[in-house]
């Protein structure tokens, strides 16, 4: 259930902060907001594909 509402909460958010998107989250930022729900910290990942680019 906290899922449903997390998903909600994060189209509105997307509504609210891009309304010309007509509420399409891309798939990179669901799941940055999911792996911060789960407590992973996404910082390493970031660098690592920084320094390879």
């Amino acid at each position: 259930m906290k899922k449903k509402v997390d998903v909600f909460a994060l189209s509105i958010y997307g509504l609210v902060i891009f309304p010309k998107v007509l509420g399409h989250i891309n798939d990179t930022v669901s799941g940055l907001f999911d792996r911060l729900d789960k407590r992973v910290m996404p910082i390493p990942g970031i660098l690592v594909e920084t320094f390879r680019s």
